[in-house]
């Protein structure tokens, strides 16, 4: 049976009220100062923006679905327009979609501001916080939040320091090939539902769920948790992805790699990941596999491949036989 991996994709936004209430913010102290009604608004974009030169009535560069920090400066030239040039100004901004407007330092919105985004269902949030601070917090949690990213199903492992995911179909043994190696002394990162993450710097790195961390189901036995049965060193939360270990049942009438010159590779969020394939079958010591072929990769990163040296050894051999 070929094995076709399953993937499906997290949801591309956060809303305002997950961005109000995140514990990784709290050091902000964000609270709402209007709209606590339209938290459900969708920030789509992980940039954030200061809206001065749209203050100013420069409005190319406003984008929707991004968060907009209303610092002291933004602040200052707004409060210095009369009352209309500021409602006009504003109703043009908020003609692209903006999920929510923070006021830094605690800066109270002008009247007229309010009743703008009142009429647009627009929620205003106020922190205490100095505008750097509240643009470096915010735009961390904003990219880690909105990168591309996806779920697929299988089992995550750090092995020899190589990040690997394990995937077969359901029952083909992917958890106990997974205990074999912690036992081994490789690290668990997750069980049955893999994030994956593109980081703007081209790595892939995987992740657990929050709600299942340490956990694994292993049939026969129920589930298990990893930390406690092998302690703080077995596991991790997260590691970068860098191959894929196929697990397939034995079949001898199907094509099997033997030398491993055709290597394959699989597209995740537009890195391109080597995948090996392992039979699995009686006698075969999976796990033991597994920690061979993330040897053989580790040693093809280093320039040095088994197949290729075997190969051109072979044709140097020939080429003397031929010319004696």
């Amino acid at each position: 049976m070929i094995y076709t991996p399953s993937l499906f994709c997290e949801k591309s936004y956060i809303t305002v009220e997950e961005l109000f209430k995140d514990r990784s913010l709290k050091d902000l102290r964000l609270h709402p100062s209007f709209g606590d009604k339209y938290l459900d608004k969708r920030i789509l974009n992980p940039r954030i923006q200061k809206p001065g030169l749209a203050f100013a009535g420069y409005l190319k560069g406003v984008k929707p679905g991004r968060v907009q920090i209303v610092g002291a400066s933004e602040y200052g030239f707004f409060t210095s327009l009369d009352e209309n040039t500021q409602r006009v100004r504003l109703k043009n901004i908020v003609e692209v979609d903006i999920p929510v407007f923070i006021f830094t330092k605690d800066l109270k919105p002008p009247s007229a501001f309010v009743e703008v985004c009142e009429e647009k269902s627009i929620p205003i949030l106020l922190t205490p916080q100095l505008t750097y601070v509240v643009v470096q917090k915010i735009s961390f949690f904003l990219e880690q939040r909105l990168m591309p990213s996806l779920c697929v199903h299988g089992v995550m492992m750090a092995i020899f320091d190589i990040g690997v995911l394990l995937e077969g179909i359901s029952g083909i043994g992917k958890s106990e090939c997974a205990l074999e190696l912690i036992a081994r002394g490789h690290t668990f990162i997750a069980d049955d539902i893999v994030t994956l993450r593109r980081f703007p710097n081209g790595e892939l790195w995987a992740y657990s769920m929050e709600r299942q961390r340490h956990f694994m189901e292993v049939r026969g036995i129920g589930i298990l948790d990893v930390e406690r049965l092998f302690g703080l060193s077995a596991v991790a939360n997260s590691h970068r992805l860098e191959m894929i270990v196929s697990l397939e049942y034995w079949d001898r009438s199907a094509w099997c790699e033997r030398l491993g010159v055709d290597e394959k590779f699989r597209e995740i969020l537009g890195v391109e990941l080597p995948v090996v394939k392992i039979p699995v079958g009686g006698g075969r010591s999976t796990s033991l596999l597994v920690e061979i072929a993330v040897k053989n990769h580790i040693l093809k990163s280093r320039g040095y491949n088994a197949s290729q040296t075997f190969i051109s050894s072979h044709y140097r051999y020939l080429d003397e036989k031929q010319k004696k």
